[in-house]
C-alpha cells in the first residue's frame, strides 16, 4: 500500500492530464483548471504545467505532530487533536447572528473551535461526540478559554498528521486548497518529464539531488523533513533549485566576457588631459577621492581599442549618478550618443531631471523615452534619437524595443539597482556596435562576489560619501511603542517632511498574523486624511499607476506612502525623512540597508524606525543591532553573509534567464563559487561531456536557461 507522507507516491500515480503529457502544456491540460482558473493562474504569470511546477511555497506548517492543548500558548499556529465533547449552532450575543461551536479535549485541556461563516450541512457532519478530531490553526485567547477561528479540520483517530504543509504564494482568487492540489496534479506521473540539464557528476560532487527530486521534495516535504530548514529556505532541494538559478546567469555572463575579448571598439575616445578638472567646474560640488578614481578608471577604458565594460557599484548616497554624468561627457565631447537605461519609470525619470538641470556648457541635449508615451510623442522621440537631435536618451525598457533606433549610440549606462539581469544589457548594448558600458549597481557586495557575478565587467567601487551627508539614524521600537511612533511620525508631517510605511506583505491572511500594506494604509487614510495625504504602492498594482503614486510622493503630494518592498528600487524623494518597517526580521541586512536608504535624501537626516514584533529569535534581534549600529553598505553586506538570513518574505522563484536579486548571491556564495567552476567546465566543453553526452546536454542548457550554446566562444 502507498505511503501517503512518502512524496514519490505522488510521482508514481496514474497522471492526472488531460490528453498528453508535456510540461509545456497550457495549465488547462491539468484535471481540476478549468479555463477560469486557468485565466487566474495566468494572471500571476503561471501559464504552463512547467511554470506552476517551479511556483515554489513560501513557508511551511508543521503538522506531523499534535501539541496537547495543555500547552497551547495564544499567538501560535498549532496542530491540536481531541475528543468532541460536544457543539452545534448558538447564537451571537442578542443578535441574529450564528456561530459554529466544537468543543474538543485531550485530557490536557480543552480547545473551542469557531466558525463565523459556515456550511452547517458540513459542520454537522464533523461533530460526531467522543469521535477525534485535528485541527490547525491559530491559538486565541478569549479571557480563560482557548479558540480557534476557522482551522483546517480532520475527523481522525491519529494524533499525527504525518507531513510539512507547504503555503503558497497568493494567487487572486484561488485559496491554498486549489493551488496545492493544482500543484500535486502537476506532479503526478511526470518524473519522466523533468528532464535535468546538469550532468550527474556535477551534482554529485557538490551533494546536491536531480532536479525532479528537488521540484518533487520542495512541493512534497518528506515526513521526516527538517521544518526548520524548510521554513528558512535551506535544504538540499532549495540549493538545487537555486543552483540552477546560478548556472544560468554564470554562463550568460562567462559566454559575455569570452566574446568581449574578441571584440573591437568602433574607434578609441580622444579625451582631453583636462577632461576631469573642466567637468569639476561645472559641479557646485567637490567630488569625493572614490569618485575621482572611478572617472579616471573610465575614462581609460573609454581610450582604449575595445569597449568599456565596467561595473560602478557603490553604496546609497555616494555619487554614482554623478560619475555616470562624468563618463556621459566623456562620450559628448566625442559626438557620440548615451543611453541610460533604469528600471523603472520614475527613477528614469528622475535622471532625467537631473540630467536636464546640468550646466548647458557641458553640452548635454537630454530625452526622455518611456513604453507610457503617446504614438506621436514616440515617433517624435525616434525621429530625434535617429537624426542625432538629441545626444542623451534617458529611459526604461522601451529603449530596447526593436524600433528604437540610435544615430550614432558610444556610450550606454545600465542602472539595475538590486536586480542583475544580463539579457536587458545584452539588448540596448546590440543597439550599436560594440558600445562602451557602464553598469551601475546600488547594492555594496564583497569583490570576491562582484568578480563572479559581474565576470564580464571591471569593477569600480565607490565607498566613501559626498560632504554634508547626514546619513540616516536607525533606531528599533518595541509594538509596545506605538503611541510614540505615531508622535515621531506626526510630528515630521507638520514640519513638512514626509514619511514611508514598509509592510512585508500585500494583503494578510487569517494564518499570518502580519502588518499588511492594504490593511495599513486603510487605518492611516482613516487617521490622518484629509489634514495629511497618504498613499499605496505595491508590486500587484499596474505599471502606470504605481508610477503615478511614486510621481506624487517625489514632488510631495503625498505626504505618508505605505508600501511594500517595491520603493527598494529608486525613489527619489527629498522630503522623505521618516521610514517606518513593520516586521523587519523578516527582511535580509541588504535589503534593509536598501529600504532605509530611501529616506534623508535631502538636507535633513533621515531616521529609520525598526518596529519588531515581540518574542522574535536571539539570532534577528542581533541582525537588527547590526543594522541600527552600522551605515557602511559593505559591512552590512559582509555581515549578511555571516548571518545567512533567507528572508521569510522572498520565497523561490523563477525569473527571466540570466537574471537573479543581488540579495540571493549574498546568501547562497557558495553556490555562486560552484555555479561559476560547473558553467566553465561546461563552456570548454570538459573531457567528461565530450561527443553526444555534449551535444545533449548544450540542447538541455538552451532550453532551460535560455543560453545559446551553439555560438558560444572559447577562451
Amino acid at each position: 500500500m502507498d505511503d501517503p507522507t512518502d512524496p514519490m507516491t505522488h510521482w508514481n500515480k496514474k497522471p492526472r492530464y488531460k490528453g498528453q503529457k508535456r510540461l509545456t502544456n497550457d495549465l488547462s491540460c491539468l484535471k481540476g483548471i478549468g479555463p477560469k482558473r486557468a485565466d487566474l493562474f495566468r494572471a500571476r504569470g503561471i501559464n504552463t504545467v512547467k511554470d506552476l511546477l517551479y511556483f515554489f511555497p513560501l513557508r511551511y506548517e508543521d503538522r506531523r505532530e499534535a501539541i496537547p492543548i495543555g500547552e497551547l500558548r495564544p499567538g501560535e499556529q498549532a496542530l491540536v487533536w481531541g475528543r468532541i465533547r460536544g457543539g452545534g449552532e448558538e447564537r451571537v450575543g442578542g443578535s441574529r447572528k450564528k456561530v459554529f461551536k466544537i468543543e474538543i479535549e485531550d485530557g490536557t485541556g480543552t480547545l473551542q473551535v469557531l466558525w463565523f461563516n459556515y456550511r452547517p450541512a458540513y459542520l454537522w457532519q464533523v461533530l460526531e461526540r467522543g469521535k477525534g478530531l485535528a485541527v490547525y490553526g491559530r491559538v486565541k485567547a478569549y479571557g480563560k478559554t482557548l479558540q480557534m477561528i476557522h482551522p483546517d479540520v480532520e475527523k481522525t483517530e491519529s494524533r499525527k498528521s504525518g507531513f510539512l504543509r507547504p503555503i503558497y504564494p497568493s494567487v487572486k482568487g484561488l485559496s491554498q486548497k486549489v493551488i496545492a492540489k493544482a500543484v500535486q496534479n502537476a506532479l503526478e506521473g511526470c518524473a519522466e518529464l523533468v528532464v535535468d540539464p546538469i550532468p550527474g557528476t556535477f551534482t554529485e560532487k557538490l551533494r546536491l539531488p536531480r532536479l525532479y527530486e528537488a521540484i518533487k521534495c520542495l512541493h512534497l516535504p518528506p515526513a521526516t523533513g527538517d521544518f526548520k530548514k524548510f521554513s528558512e529556505g535551506r535544504t538540499k532541494y532549495h540549493e538545487r533549485i537555486q543552483f540552477d538559478r546560478f548556472i544560468g546567469v554564470v554562463l550568460a555572463v562567462l559566454k559575455k566576457r569570452y566574446e568581449r575579448s574578441s571584440t573591437r571598439n568602433v574607434g578609441p575616445y580622444s579625451l582631453p588631459v583636462d577632461l576631469l578638472e573642466k567637468f569639476q567646474a561645472n559641479l557646485p560640488f567637490d567630488l569625493t577621492p572614490d569618485q575621482t578614481r572611478a572617472i579616471k578608471e573610465i575614462c581609460q577604458d573609454l581610450e582604449k581599442d575595445s569597449p568599456m565594460m565596467r561595473l560602478l557599484q557603490g553604496d546609497v548616497g555616494c555619487g554614482k549618478t554623478v560619475v555616470a554624468a562624468a563618463a556621459a561627457y566623456a562620450a559628448i565631447l566625442n559626438h557620440r550618443q548615451v543611453a541610460l537605461m533604469a528600471p523603472t519609470q520614475i527613477l528614469a525619470r528622475q535622471h532625467f531631471v537631473f540630467f536636464s538641470n546640468l550646466p548647458e556648457t557641458l553640452g548635454f541635449k537630454p530625452l526622455f523615452v518611456t513604453g507610457a508615451l503617446r504614438a506621436e510623442e514616440k515617433a517624435r522621440a525616434y525621429e530625434m534619437m535617429r537624426h542625432g537631435d538629441c545626444n542623451f536618451i534617458v529611459g526604461t525598457q522601451a529603449l530596447v524595443q526593436e524600433e528604437v533606433r540610435f544615430q550614432d549610440l558610444g556610450l550606454v549606462i545600465i542602472d539595475e539597482q538590486h536586480r542583475f539581469g544580463v539579457r536587458q544589457r545584452s539588448l540596448l548594448a546590440q543597439k550599436a556596435e560594440a558600445p562602451d558600458v557602464l553598469v551601475m549597481t546600488a547594492t555594496p557586495i564583497p569583490r570576491t562576489l562582484a568578480i563572479i557575478l559581474y565576470a564580464d565587467l571591471d569593477v569600480s567601487v565607490i565607498r566613501s560619501r559626498p560632504p554634508g551627508y547626514k546619513g540616516v539614524i536607525t533606531r528599533i521600537m518595541g509594538e509596545g511603542e506605538k503611541r510614540k511612533i505615531y508622535e515621531m511620525v506626526t510630528g515630521h508631517m507638520e514640519r513638512g517632511e514626509q514619511v514611508m510605511v514598509i509592510c512585508p506583505v500585500i494583503q494578510g491572511t487569517e494564518d499570518q498574523d502580519l502588518r499588511d500594506a492594504v490593511n495599513m494604509y486603510d487605518a492611516l487614510k482613516a487617521l490622518y486624511e484629509p489634514r495629511f495625504r497618504v498613499g499605496l504602492i505595491h508590486g500587484e498594482m499596474p505599471p502606470g499607476e504605481k508610477d503615478t503614486v511614486m510621481q506624487k510622493f517625489h514632488e510631495g503630494k503625498i505626504q505618508l506612502l505605505v508600501s511594500t518592498t517595491v520603493v527598494e528600487v529608486g525613489v527619489h524623494a527629498p522630503g522623505a525623512t521618516v521610514m517606518v518597517v513593520e516586521h523587519p526580521e523578516r527582511f535580509g541586512l541588504a535589503q534593509l540597508h536598501q529600504l532605509r536608504g530611501r529616506v534623508g535624501r535631502g538636507e535633513k537626516q533621515g531616521l529609520c524606525l525598526l518596529v519588531k514584533r515581540d518574542g522574535i529569535s536571539g539570532q534577528a534581534e542581533k541582525r537588527l543591532k547590526v543594522l541600527a549600529s552600522c551605515d557602511d553598505g559593505f559591512v552590512i553586506s559582509e555581515q549578511d553573509l555571516l548571518f545567512r538570513g533567507h528572508g521569510e518574505v522572498m520565497g523561490l522563484r523563477q525569473a527571466g534567464p540570466g537574471e537573479i536579486d543581488i540579495s540571493e548571491v549574498l546568501n547562497n556564495q557558495h553556490l555562486l563559487m560552484a555555479a561559476k567552476e560547473v558553467a566553465e567546465k561546461i563552456l570548454r566543453e570538459d573531457p567528461e561531456l565530450s561527443g553526444q553526452k555534449y551535444r545533449y546536454l548544450r540542447m538541455q542548457l538552451e532550453e532551460q536557461f535560455g543560453v545559446d550554446m551553439q555560438k558560444k566562444a572559447r577562451k
